[in-house]
């Protein structure tokens, strides 16, 4: 499976990806209601403890008690499935704060571009970019490549079948 992954350039798990979820959701043991009990007397008096912390607390109790300790993962499981888990982390960006302003006060100091394709009945595809000042909102120029392109040996490739000039 490895060298089949390495010659189609993807990742060996992509080769064993289910195609359709496990019927049932999760897998149940038959010892998830004790471990359960012993979540849910974790988290009686700690609700706002996530699965890491109730993990740890929990396998110090089966240590002192001279059991195995359970695998982290078998404890997230049991509490996602019984519905225990803390809601996750919303991230936040410390870079710069977006206050939603793009307005500039003068002109020439910040531009935005974008692009986009208009796929035409007949198969070919029309693209078109362009470049806007964010002070005016003028366009500082656009570039619509055309079908007509391909087909014209003559045609200019780097200006494309528009003009560049704003309209």
């Amino acid at each position: 499976m490895a060298a089949v992954c390495r010659a189609l350039h993807v990742a060996r798990a992509t080769g064993y990806l289910r195609s359709r979820p496990r019927k049932g959701g999760f897998y149940r043991r038959a010892e998830d209601t004790e471990v359960l009990y012993q979540i849910l007397s974790v988290t009686k008096t700690r609700a706002s403890y996530g699965y890491r912390r109730t993990h740890r607390l929990v396998n110090r109790e089966r240590e002192a008690g001279g059991e195995a300790p359970y695998n982290r993962k078998r404890i997230r499981r049991v509490m996602r499935i019984a519905g225990l888990m803390l809601p996750g982390k919303k991230r936040h960006r410390f870079d710069r704060p977006h206050t939603g302003k793009v307005e500039m006060p003068i002109s020439n100091q910040r531009w935005c571009s974008d692009g986009f394709n208009i796929p035409c009945w007949n198969g070919d595809v029309v693209r078109v970019a362009f470049a806007l000042d964010c002070h005016d909102r003028e366009a500082l120029g656009h570039v619509d490549v055309g079908p007509l392109l391909r087909n014209e040996p003559n045609a200019p490739k780097a200006s494309g079948s528009g003009s560049s000039a704003v309209p």
